[in-house]
Order: C-alpha cells, then sequence, then structure tokens
C-alpha cells in the first residue's frame, strides 16, 4: 500500500521544461552551470562551490541577498553532457523529489540545452500553481541571461545591481508598481506601461543613465525584461512576485551590467534604494546590491 501510494504522489507531480540553442561550446556551457565565477555572470549574485571527487555529491550554493540563499546538492554529474541538482535534502525519497535536471548536446559549436525542473505538486494543492508560474518565468529569464552572457560576454565579469523591497502593506501592488514605473520612479519611459515585446524602448533611469533597446517580456503589473543596446547589452528585469522564503509580495529590481565600475555600481544601488523608500513608503527595502 505505501509503495502505491508513492507512486501515485509521483504521477501527481509536475514538470518545467525549456529549451533553448546557445552559441557556444558544451564545455563552456557546462562551466557556467557548475563553477563559482561563472554561475555569478548569470545567475545568482554571489555563487561558491563545495567540490567532491568525481562532481556527486558536491553542492552548489547561489545567493541572492542574506535571507535568499539556497544549497543544491548534485546527485549526476556528466561533463557537458548532464547535470542534476535537488532543491531538496538528498535523502528526500524518490516521490518527493524536487530539483532540475540539465542536458546539453553539441553539435556544430553551439549547444541545446534542455532544462527540466521536476516535482512540482498539482496545480489545485496548496501554493503549487504560483510557485509553478514563478518559477517558470523565472527560468525564462535566467536561461536568457545565460545565453545573454555566453554569446555576449564571455570572459567578461558581470555586474549586478539589485534592489529588492517587501510589499506587504503596500495594498495594491500595481499602485506600487505604476510608481516604479512613473515619470518620477526608478525607472523612467513614457510606454513602459504599454509596450509590448518586441517594441523598442526609450527611458532614463533614476540614477541618471539613459536607455534605450529591446523589451524582451512584459507581463504588466509583475514582469518587465529589457535588453538594453546602450548601456553595452546590459539587460533589466523589473518583478513583483511572492516569496518564497517568507509571506507576501516582493518588488525587485535588477541590472546585469558590464563596464560600469564598482564605484559607480555602488553609487547606483544607493540613489535605488533611497529612491524605492521614496516610492513606496512603509514598504521597507529588504535587500541591496551592491551593500554600502
Amino acid at each position: 500500500m505505501a509503495e502505491h501510494a508513492e507512486a501515485e504522489r509521483a504521477s501527481a507531480k509536475r514538470s518545467i521544461e525549456q529549451t533553448l540553442e546557445i552559441g557556444a561550446p558544451a564545455e563552456a556551457v557546462w562551466r557556467a552551470l557548475t563553477e563559482a565565477r561563472e554561475l555569478e555572470n548569470w545567475f545568482p549574485v554571489e555563487a561558491r562551490v563545495e567540490p567532491e571527487a568525481g562532481g556527486v555529491g558536491s553542492v552548489i550554493w547561489s545567493k541572492w541577498a542574506d535571507d535568499l540563499e539556497f544549497p543544491a546538492p548534485v546527485t549526476i554529474w556528466e561533463p557537458a553532457r548532464r547535470l542534476r541538482t535537488l532543491w531538496c535534502p538528498p535523502e528526500t525519497p524518490e516521490a518527493d523529489l524536487f530539483g532540475v535536471d540539465f542536458f546539453l548536446e553539441e553539435s556544430g559549436g553551439s549547444t541545446t540545452l534542455r532544462l527540466v525542473h521536476f516535482g512540482f505538486g498539482p496545480e489545485h494543492e496548496g501554493n503549487w500553481a504560483t510557485m509553478y508560474d514563478g518559477v517558470n518565468r523565472g527560468w525564462d529569464f535566467q536561461l536568457f541571461t545565460l545565453k545573454h552572457f555566453l554569446e555576449e560576454h564571455l570572459g567578461s565579469a558581470r555586474e549586478v545591481v539589485q534592489v529588492r523591497c517587501d510589499l506587504s502593506d503596500a495594498g495594491d501592488t500595481r499602485s506600487a508598481w505604476d510608481a516604479v514605473l512613473s515619470a518620477t520612479g526608478l525607472v523612467r519611459g513614457d510606454s513602459l506601461g504599454t509596450c509590448a515585446e518586441g517594441d523598442a524602448f526609450s527611458a532614463e533611469l533614476a540614477s541618471g543613465e539613459r536607455m534605450t533597446g529591446v523589451v524582451r517580456r512584459h507581463r504588466p503589473g509583475e514582469d518587465l525584461q529589457l535588453v538594453i543596446e546602450s548601456m553595452n547589452k546590459a539587460y533589466m528585469r523589473v518583478q513583483i512576485d511572492p516569496c518564497g522564503h517568507s509571506a507576501g509580495m516582493h518588488l525587485s529590481v535588477l541590472l546585469g551590467a558590464w563596464g560600469l565600475g564598482a564605484d559607480r555600481q555602488r553609487e547606483m544601488a544607493a540613489r535605488w534604494s533611497a529612491d524605492l523608500e521614496r516610492l513606496l513608503p512603509g514598504c521597507p527595502v529588504l535587500s541591496v546590491h551592491p551593500s554600502q
């Protein structure tokens, strides 16, 4: 009976699957998935790897803020072919495993990368539907940043400016969104509220940078992604999502750039933090990167 119940539980699980072509050899993609300095060029703002001989048993740590850091133990390690990391303890029963498989296949100097994030519970149970949607959109963005780094900036270190605030007491999150994208907001552009994916845009940051480029994704009130051609092919994401580590909705603004310099990076982070406090009084700033 126990085995039958476990099989039923496993069959109810859902997965996210995304595939993309990357103009880089599989070895470069593999390093970006498994080496700390390379991970920091597309995924977390800080990474560290606790290695084990043969790869299996290694732990890849990803950190976005002091309260957003998690370990991912490695259970499958096939260099330049397949990597599995778990987002749960390795001793978790098979039917309850939650984690990510990366499958790599190289052809002609390019690599097909297939991601399978497995272990999501049924849509009608608990918060699985919201989590599935957020993680699905998150991987769409993160795989874009991986491809962008490997094709446009390989060999250069990414510089991240990021601020995040708690919207638990904001009431209407759409008002918070509109404030951040207003004429006096953090990201200022007349057409950003109505732009469509693929549109050209022109905007200005509160910290003074002029931006032109292309809208990559837009889900009004929730997710805006920009490719900024005028800033050495940087990118930006503004998003409002539930936070998996604490209650409530969080707003975050992230810029991934190359060539800012450490001083400018810190100046922008300080200005953005002050602007969020001005725009959203009563919504505490939770994290700033780089910290002052």
